[in-house]
């Protein structure tokens, strides 16, 4: 397995996981639409559909997609001679893999209070 396929299992598995968090904070967010007693559509789709389905979309985007991912990250047809190198490359993969997880906290959490913020 090299460094080109390995970057693709790991964006893989990223999106798979970054879908079950989506999946596992459902009832978290219908709990606090029950919990507010609104019955609009519209404060429905603001505070569970639209959060939700920008995680859902951006790991299933990962999932089908990887390999435009890998082509940003890693260097096209560069052959890794030295391990030290190849350590070095699959280090900055797992960095820009975290950092895309961590901005998609934080833009899961900007819709969400952008959302709760207009409908208050």
């Amino acid at each position: 397995m090299d460094l080109r396929q390995l970057s693709l299992l790991l964006i893989k598995i990223a999106g798979l996981v970054i879908v079950a968090i989506a999946i596992t904070a459902i009832p978290g967010y219908v709990n606090y639409y029950v919990d507010r007693g609104e019955g609009t559509l519209l404060s429905f789709f603001a505070l569970t559909v639209i959060p939700l389905a920008f995680p859902v979309i951006i790991g299933v985007l990962m999932w089908r997609f990887p390999s435009t991912i890998t082509n940003k990250i890693l260097i096209d047809g560069a052959e890794y001679a030295k391990q030290s190198d190849m350590i070095a490359e699959l280090e900055r993969v797992v960095v820009t893999l975290l950092g895309l997880l961590i901005m998609y906290f934080a833009l899961s959490d900007l819709v969400y209070n952008q959302s709760y913020i207009s409908t208050a």
